[in-house]
């Protein structure tokens, strides 16, 4: 699955996603159960079954969504990005489900088609869908597009729909935990604007007082060491994703490094 969008498939906004998404909730229904198996099987390390057992699922309930979804998050060959993609298409054609137009400017955009990421993210629904799951993905894009001023501002907007009561950024940046903030910063570091009291904000809730930054960086590097490279990309060849997902990691533990180091810097002076 991928980390590198959240960000994100092997996903650039990378790791990111499946934690924040799910899946909607489900109900006993046929394809529910065609999960459950799928989900037993593979807990058992009966990979092939498991993929298997969705792929006749997909073949009798083409109209449901979640299964493609869960097709998409769960295929035991997690580097196989052109197949997983390909069935991923073929719901989106059946459904329009924007959970998978979602999933489609997910996979494009770590591809780095940023104009066919741009079509499926900017839409109406994917919009509201990245709302409701909290994942602000089109700033992703316009950061990746070097689009920084709108990226900025495409920040504080969705973050302004999140929490409609509180209007000053500075107050909404401080509900950031550190996973969220990270984006904002490369940001403000491409504008060439003060990044390092932004960094300074989190975390201050208790919701996020497990994760500081030194927590987030040892969670970056554990998963950079663990990545496994794709075997292809959407259109094919894998060599494009695999080095966006690496540099996806690079900015993050770079910029983290950074800060931390200077902050011991400044307290050792």
């Amino acid at each position: 699955m991928s980390l590198f969008v959240w960000l994100l498939p092997g996903v650039l906004v990378l790791g990111i996603v499946v934690r924040k998404i799910g899946l909607p909730r489900l109900k006993k229904t046929g394809w529910k159960r065609i999960i459950d198996q799928s989900e037993k099987l593979r807990a058992r390390g009966d990979f092939i079954k498991s993929d298997g057992v969705l792929e006749k699922g997909l073949d009798k309930y083409p109209q449901c969504p979640e299964l493609y979804v869960h097709y998409y998050l769960w295929h035991s060959n997690a580097g196989d990005l052109a197949k997983k993609f390909r069935v991923l298409e073929r719901g989106y054609r059946q459904t329009s489900d924007p959970a998978l137009a979602f999933f489609m400017g997910v996979s494009y955009l770590e591809e780095g088609d940023f104009i066919k990421a741009r079509a499926f993210l900017q839409t109406a629904a994917s919009r509201r869908y990245m709302i409701e799951k909290r994942i602000p993905l089109l700033v992703q894009l316009y950061y990746e597009e070097g689009d920084f001023k709108k990226a900025e501002k495409a920040y504080i907007d969705f973050y302004r729909e999140i929490y409609e009561d509180i209007s000053e950024p500075r107050d909404m940046l401080a509900l950031q935990s550190p996973q969220d903030l990270i984006l904002y910063v490369l940001i403000q570091k491409a504008l060439k604007k003060p990044w390092w009291d932004t960094m300074g904000l989190a975390p201050v809730t208790g919701v996020h007082a497990d994760m500081g930054w030194q927590d987030y960086l040892f969670k970056l590097r554990e998963e950079m060491n663990n990545l496994k490279p794709a075997v292809t990309g959407i259109y094919g060849w894998p060599e494009r994703f695999n080095e966006r997902r690496r540099e996806f990691y690079r900015r993050r533990i770079d910029l983290i490094e950074t800060y931390i180091n200077g902050s011991e810097q400044k307290l050792a002076g």
